[in-house]
C-alpha cells in the first residue's frame, strides 16, 4: 500500500511540476498531453498492482506470517 501510494505521489508531483512549467510558458497543448499521460500511467500502475496482488494475495499474506488458521479470516 505504501509503495503504490509513493509511486502515485511521485507521478502526480512530477506531472504537476511539469504542467505548471508548461502553463507558465503558455504551452497549453503540451500541458494537456502531460496531464493525460500521467493519468494513464497512474491507471496502468493501479491495474498492474491490483492484478499482481489479486493473483498472489495468499502468498504475500503467508510471507507476512499468516497461517492456515488465520488465512481464511475475512
Amino acid at each position: 500500500m505504501n509503495i503504490s501510494a509513493a509511486i502515485g505521489v511521485l507521478i502526480g508531483a512530477g506531472a504537476a511540476a511539469r504542467v505548471s512549467i508548461m502553463l507558465g510558458q503558455r504551452d497549453r497543448r503540451s500541458a494537456e498531453e502531460v496531464l493525460g499521460n500521467s493519468t494513464v500511467l497512474i491507471l496502468v500502475n493501479a491495474i498492474v498492482y491490483l492484478t499482481f496482488f489479486a493473483i498472489f494475495l495468499d502468498d504475500i499474506l503467508r510471507l507476512f506470517g499468516a497461517s492456515d488458521i488465520t488465512l481464511p479470516m475475512p
